[in-house]
């Protein structure tokens, strides 16, 4: 024998079972890396936000608003964490740019929807007023006691008994 054993040769059926094997360890591996960090958001992290709201003393109409961006937080760190943790790197990249595309519509759409937001974080973090305060915008025009302050509209009674929806980025 000149050049030593004779060389193994792969068959169609030795290439499947053996890709098919490759795709079972890739998907056992997602899924096992979804399943650990998707638990270790759930049981550490969003107990530990969850904690950190009481010591700020949220109202709940602020917590659960809050709560559920943590929690979908968590899940997109669990999907990226798996699809790196599988080997799918390249797919993270495309799906980064996909991402960014969608949220820069999306943001173009929303963009008075997202000052409203925003705002109603800054009433919250900042308390320039608090339910029952009377309070006057458009330089005096209107004015009223505030009902209702949620993170995209206040709700003023005004003096005339007329309950309004004012945006909070007014």
């Amino acid at each position: 024998m000149i050049g030593g054993p004779p060389a193994q040769v792969e068959t169609p059926d030795t290439l499947e079972t053996a890709t098919l094997v490759d795709l079972a360890i890739t998907g056992i591996r997602f899924v096992v890396a979804f399943a650990v960090v998707l638990a270790i958001g759930r049981l550490v992290l969003v107990p530990l936000v969850n904690r950190a709201f009481d010591r700020r003393d949220l109202d709940e109409h602020v917590r659960n608003p809050l709560l559920m961006l943590t929690r979908f937080g968590v899940l997109f760190v669990a999907v990226a964490g798996a699809f790196g943790f599988a080997g799918y790197e390249n797919f993270l990249v495309s799906l980064a740019g996909i991402a960014a595309a969608g949220a820069l519509a999306v943001g173009l759409a929303l963009q008075n929807v997202i000052s409203n937001f925003v705002a109603g974080v800054f009433i919250y973090v900042d308390k320039p007023f608090r339910i029952g305060d009377w309070i006057e915008w458009d330089n005096g025009d209107y004015a009223g006691v505030v009902e209702d302050i949620s993170l995209r509209v206040t709700k003023v009674r005004t003096f005339d008994n007329e309950l309004l929806t004012v945006p909070n980025s007014a």
